[in-house]
């Protein structure tokens, strides 16, 4: 895996309490072989906790609160203002890849389709073609 797993992986943080969000579900599906230098990561509880004390929280633009950690490698997040998905949802419906949670496709094509940005109207398509081709696997 990515070096910035085992950056993660320093942190110890509880993995029922976090999901891997942004383009790291996309990695992990092997719809993408690299990440943009960062990892994103929604955590509650413990996970949160454990990530307050690594780094201070500063407020996102949409007001949630974000831990940068490892030079902005990796961020935290205490919630995930891009979809009405609660932060429990996210973390409940993750699914599991390499023994990391990641946030499901379905969750990072929403926030895709909100953003709009260069990469993710890429993002977007490779998305909807291995949802498409897996509705008929």
């Amino acid at each position: 895996m990515n070096k910035l797993f085992t950056k993660l992986d320093t942190l110890n943080m509880p993995k029922s309490d976090y999901a891997i969000t942004g383009s790291g579900p996309l990695y992990a599906h092997g719809l993408i072989y690299d990440l943009d230098n960062d990892l994103d990561v929604v955590a509650r509880n413990n996970a949160w906790d454990t990530a307050l004390k690594m780094g201070e929280p500063k407020k996102g633009d949409l007001g949630d609160w974000i831990i940068d950690l490892f030079d902005g490698q990796i961020q935290i997040f205490n919630q995930w203002s891009f979809v009405g998905e609660s932060v429990d949802e996210i973390i409940d419906n993750a699914e599991i890849h390499n023994s990391y949670p990641f946030a499901t496709l379905e969750h990072v094509l929403a926030f895709k389709k909100k953003l709009k940005r260069e990469k993710d109207l890429t993002h977007i398509q490779l998305i909807e073609s291995y949802l498409a081709e897996k509705r008929y696997d």
